[in-house]
């Protein structure tokens, strides 16, 4: 099943982020619907298959996995204030092992105020480049491969308000944290917004 966009826009503009254990959790049950299965056959499956007939091992082809198609992407530019609180635990093993040994040995990643600031760019339909054909993992990675080279100076502030080098001790985020003033917070009823019914747009005759 093929899912094809032959426009899409994604308008951020100014915004407050803000993430915590719950959120990191989210994002990464996020990244793995988003992540294609792995090919091939476990070794189990693999050694029960072996000595049998290829013809009767497998009834029936795989089903395809679906397909994304999309001739026109735009994404606006970006300026936020990032606020987090994340234990390492809930990070890719990884990232997680690298922090823990930078941070020298912090149980959180803790970033206060970073800004970051990333230009708007346009995929796939302009300057004659061709649609976007795959999986929402390869869409993010063109998407990231993108930004990567842009986030030069989001990195470095990140850096510089956050424990995630030698826990701090240099940084902006032990000696002169940012501190956040909130004087009329307001939630977003994602939940809400998530069940509502689509209402029909009644267009004036031309």
């Amino acid at each position: 099943c093929d899912v094809i966009l032959r426009k899409a826009e994604a308008t951020l503009g100014s915004l407050e982020l803000t993430a915590r254990e719950h959120m990191a959790k989210s994002a990464q049950a996020l990244g793995k619907a988003m992540a294609p299965q792995s090919l091939g056959l476990d070794v189990i499956t693999a050694r029960s298959r072996a000595g049998i007939p290829y013809n009767l091992s497998c009834s029936e082809p795989p089903a395809p996995s679906p397909k994304y198609v999309i001739h026109e992407l735009g994404i606006s530019g970006v300026l936020a204030n990032l606020w987090a609180k994340i234990p390492m635990s809930v990070l890719p093993d990884g990232v997680a092992f690298a922090l823990s040994v930078v941070s020298l040995g912090s149980s959180e990643l803790e970033i206060d105020g970073a800004k970051i600031d990333l230009p708007s760019q346009s995929f796939f339909g302009s300057n004659r480049q061709d649609p976007f054909e795959g999986s929402l993992a390869l869409l993010s990675t063109c998407i990231s491969q993108r930004y990567g080279p842009l986030a030069g100076n989001s990195w470095r502030s990140i850096i510089n308000n956050s424990n995630a080098l030698f826990g701090g001790l240099f940084s902006r985020q032990m000696w002169d944290p940012r501190r956040r003033h909130v004087s009329n917070p307001r939630r977003v009823p994602v939940q809400d917004i998530l069940n509502a019914e689509p209402r029909r747009v009644l267009r004036p005759p031309s």
